[in-house]
């Protein structure tokens, strides 16, 4: 158990409401890994096909760093309207998270190659 004190106007929630609002993905690389517990099978099972292993994040603590820092500091310029964890979720999941939980709709235009 964690506990702590805040600001309670300094507290950032998932619940994101208002039109023309961009949605920004960060985080880490990922990169193919092999989990020697898993058998054949179920690495197809994850990715579709015969030997090939699934695409996980894999820890860089320096660039853990870096995106904390990058979060707080927009987060002290009123830059964050919403902001989620997205876990195993995704992109389109968690969007559509954040939307519903602020009582409005989303439009993703995905641009392909906009962002390396």
């Amino acid at each position: 158990m964690t506990v702590g004190v805040a600001k309670t106007d300094k507290i950032f929630y998932s619940a994101a409401a208002g039109i023309g609002n961009s949605v920004v993905y960060v985080g880490s690389k990922d990169r193919p890994r092999r989990n020697p517990r898993r058998d054949n099978g179920q690495r197809r099972l994850l990715r579709g096909q015969r030997g090939e292993a699934p695409t996980v994040q894999v820890g860089d603590p320096f660039t853990e760093k870096l995106l904390i820092e990058a979060c707080l500091e927009l987060m002290a310029s009123d830059a964050i309207v919403a902001i989620q964890d997205m876990g195993a979720a995704g992109l389109t999941s968690s969007s559509v998270e954040m939307a519903s939980k602020g009582g409005v709709g989303i439009r993703l235009d995905m641009k392909p190659g906009a962002v390396p």
